[in-house]
C-alpha cells in the first residue's frame, strides 16, 4: 500500500469520525445577556449546572438544555469559578473575593440558596478550581 493511499485512508476516516462525534453535540439556548460562563456539571441526561463569573451566574437546565433557569445569588461581590454538581437539588460551587476571601458554597435546594461550608485556613491561594474524577 502506496504512503499516499494510506494517508488518503487517514483522512477519510477521520472525515467519517468527526461526524459521527459532532452528531452528538447540539446547539443549546443561549443565556441571555450571554455571561462569560467557565464550568459546567451534567449530572445525567436532564440535569446540569453552569457556573459563571458573578456570583448570580448559576444556571440549572432539568429538560436536556432546553431552558436554563438562573439560580438564587451565591454571595454577593464573589467569583465562581467551578461547580460540582450531585443531583438536581445539590452542588457545590468555589467562590473567592479579590481581597483574598475564598470559599466553598453548597445548595440542597436547586440553587435557591447557598451556605458556605469550608473556608480555606489561609487567603493566598484564592482561585480555587477542582476536578472530580
Amino acid at each position: 500500500m502506496k504512503k499516499s493511499t494510506i494517508f488518503i485512508s487517514a483522512v477519510l476516516l477521520g472525515v467519517c469520525a468527526h461526524g459521527l462525534v459532532q452528531a452528538q453535540w447540539r446547539l443549546q439556548a443561549t443565556l441571555s445577556g450571554n455571561p462569560p460562563l467557565y464550568a459546567v456539571d451534567a449530572v445525567n441526561r436532564d440535569v446540569a449546572w453552569i457556573v459563571g463569573d458573578a456570583a448570580d451566574d448559576v444556571y440549572r437546565t432539568t429538560n436536556g438544555g432546553k431552558t436554563w433557569a438562573q439560580r438564587a445569588n451565591v454571595a454577593s461581590g464573589r467569583f465562581l469559578t467551578f461547580i460540582d454538581a450531585l443531583d438536581s437539588s445539590t452542588a457545590f460551587v468555589t467562590a473567592f473575593n479579590p481581597n483574598g476571601s475564598a470559599g466553598i458554597y453548597r445548595t440542597t435546594n436547586g440553587g435557591q440558596s447557598w451556605q458556605l461550608v469550608y473556608t480555606p485556613p489561609r487567603s493566598d491561594n484564592n482561585y480555587w478550581n477542582w476536578c472530580r474524577r
